[in-house]
């Protein structure tokens, strides 16, 4: 493993744990790989996280801050839902 990705999975642990390390959602606890950053409201995002990781912890918080921790299966669901109670 490079420099860069141990430095990347470093801040991402980082940013795990400052949402309390388990998925919202279902309660566990679950690898690394398998949480996102969900924003409760999506137009106040500014970025996602393949981008948002290059930058200063400062940034990152201010952006986790509109964000709950969700493994990727409830976020998907939580997707899912958003569509479907979506006034058209």
């Amino acid at each position: 493993m490079n420099l860069t990705t141990k430095y990347r999975n470093a801040k991402k642990e980082k940013a795990i744990e400052y949402l309390g390390g388990i998925c919202w959602r279902c309660e566990e606890v679950y690898d690394r790989e398998v949480y996102d950053f969900h924003h409760l409201d999506p137009n106040t995002k500014e970025y996602s996280w393949t981008v948002l990781r290059r930058y200063k912890w400062e940034t990152i918080k201010k952006e986790l801050d509109k964000c709950i921790l969700l493994c990727s299966n409830c976020h998907r669901l939580a997707h899912k839902e958003m569509r479907e109670n979506a006034v058209l």
